[in-house]
């Protein structure tokens, strides 16, 4: 059974499993429903350390991304990696699955994961944000599609339909994480798609 907890409760219980976890991670702009979503895997015994941009990692891994936009939004002509600070993540439109909703608004998805690190940072939640750890089960895809689709409707303003969509995305991104772990790290090979 799928079970997750704040990524700050982890670190200070030093809960972070070595044998790797997914992270969830949410960037929320205070003046609209934009909303930016990071899912990063990763494997292997390294414990992150906290700084003033968040949780550092000294490992590599992979990330998928997810970007709300609202009804109306003023950077939907822009590319996704051009957009200002806050509000941009490094893919363009054509590394992205986009899904239209019917009162205007979009979810972009990453269409593969891309690798990252090392190190890899994880932004430290405040306000709106939250950054939650799901620890490695068998059914670990499946929560992750469920807590993507309530937060595309619930927290971003998408649509059911469509945040229903963009999960689905998510997931068959998930199952594609292949990430390794360094050599000589016992279980770290991801297969979330088995």
């Amino acid at each position: 059974m799928a079970r997750a907890t704040s990524l700050l409760k982890a670190f200070i219980n030093k809960s972070i499993p070595s044998e790797g976890a997914i992270i969830i991670s949410s960037h929320f702009d205070p003046a609209s429903l934009y909303s930016i979503y990071e899912i990063t895997a990763f494997a292997g015994a390294a414990s992150p350390s906290r700084g003033p941009e968040g949780f550092s990692f000294p490992l590599e891994g992979e990330r998928l991304y997810v970007l709300a936009e609202p009804p109306g939004c003023e950077d939907s002509t822009v590319g996704p990696r051009d957009r200002g600070e806050g509000r941009s993540i490094p893919l363009e439109f054509g590394g992205l699955f986009q899904v239209e909703g019917k009162d205007g608004g979009r979810i972009l998805v990453s269409r593969r994961p891309l690798r990252i690190g090392p190190p890899f940072t994880v932004a430290n939640a405040g306000g709106e944000d939250f950054s939650f750890l799901f620890y490695r089960t068998d059914d670990i895809g499946e929560a992750i599609r469920a807590f993507i689709a309530d937060v595309l409707y619930n927290d971003s303003g998408a649509g059911k339909d469509e945040a229903l969509k963009a999960a689905e995305l998510v997931f068959e991104g998930v199952v594609q994480f292949t990430f390794e772990g360094p050599p000589g790290s016992a279980d770290t090979t991801w297969k979330t798609g088995a």
